[in-house]
């Protein structure tokens, strides 16, 4: 049994993050991820095996949020009031009898306040708010504070919202600039005293810290999280693989209009049952995802060169590091993009 685990990222697209939120989740076994400027346009795709996800997005694919919940729980999505997506991205979900929220505002203004603060009463407690608002307030830790941070932490006061942040910069600044304490972690006062709060060492290649926020009440898993990548393909039996199918494929009926959808299932079904037959499975630990396909020594060597760079920055900011370490991200992203793209292409070559 394992307490309650919730996972908070502004991850500055999620798309191009998703190994480091398979590495996050498999380091910490999230119940549920928080994200905030997912980058995804409502046609976009985007799945972690073994969670639902829940996401409100825009349309020129930035901000976004996005809630993710670990399949060992059952949840229901809630209904969130009207809101123009550009002002802000909303999302949320309620588990194990807790609402929980995920939030980013892009650009703070006014008029927002009256939308948040009917949003906040809308759900009752208890009620966790995760999300970047933009905003700044020496309540949460900032050096200075602005209009927006101002009201809204008279707002938070009015309807007795707690903060759980203890003071630190929630994302890394270049020299010279404020401390930046932009990511909140909010909730009812049922549970202010519950909730373990703490900001992860590192940015796992965003510009912000994910943060992650322990609740002790337990659950018993009722299933284990199978594996990524099902099948052995470099121990593939192929000359068994086509005598199966093309032997399976005699049976079929042929196909028309009427029987489409029929036909359609029991080709898939083919095409499974060879695959079983003929291709070993992978081993896979229990409640792991499996490394991404193209996922290498370099790729390894890349992340430790990063982290280096990054925590040399942290001890000392100064413009040097700062350049090194914005170095270390961009040749990462480069690297990962050249890894996929590659392995996708040798993938469809071996067809």
């Amino acid at each position: 049994m394992d307490p309650l685990k919730f996972l908070q990222w502004n991850a500055r697209s999620i798309h191009s993050k998703k190994h480091e939120l398979m590495y996050l989740s498999n380091k910490l076994l999230p119940s549920l991820i928080s994200i905030a400027e997912t980058w995804l346009k409502p046609q976009q795709h985007f799945n972690l095996q073994g969670f639902s996800s829940f996401r409100d997005d825009r349309l020129d694919g930035h901000g976004g949020a996005m809630i993710l919940v670990n399949n060992k729980f059952s949840c229901s999505a809630l209904s969130i009031p009207c809101h123009n997506c550009n002002d802000i991205n909303v999302v949320g979900v309620k588990v194990k009898n807790i609402n929980v929220l995920s939030i980013y505002v892009p650009h703070p203004n006014s008029s927002l306040l009256a939308y948040i603060r009917n949003l906040f009463l809308l759900f009752p407690p208890p009620l966790l708010i995760l999300g970047d608002f933009n905003s700044h307030n020496t309540m949460w830790g900032s050096d200075t504070n602005d209009s927006f941070g101002n009201r809204l932490g008279k707002l938070l006061d009015d309807l007795c919202i707690c903060i759980l942040n203890k003071g630190s910069s929630t994302r890394i600044t270049p020299p010279g600039q404020r401390k930046s304490c932009v990511d909140l972690s909010l909730c009812s006062n049922d549970l202010s005293t519950l909730l373990q709060w703490q900001l992860l060492d590192s940015t796992y290649g965003s510009d912000h810290f994910p943060i992650e926020i322990v609740h002790p009440s337990r659950y018993t898993p009722h299933y284990d999280l199978p594996p990524l990548l099902k099948y052995r393909i470099s121990s593939a039996k192929w000359d068994l693989y086509k005598n199966i199918l093309e032997e399976s494929a005699k049976s079929l009926p042929e196909i028309n209009m009427a029987n489409l959808d029929t036909c359609y299932k029991q080709l898939t079904k083919s095409i499974c049952d060879a695959a079983d037959h003929s291709i070993p499975l992978k081993n896979s630990a229990k409640h792991k995802l499996s490394s991404p396909p193209w996922w290498d020594n370099e790729c390894t060597s890349m992340i430790k060169y990063r982290k280096f760079a990054e925590r040399a920055f942290i001890a000392s900011m100064i413009l040097e590091n700062l350049v090194e370490y914005r170095k270390a991200v961009a040749k990462s992203k480069r690297l990962f993009r050249q890894k996929k793209f590659h392995s996708w292409r040798q993938f469809c070559s071996s067809l």
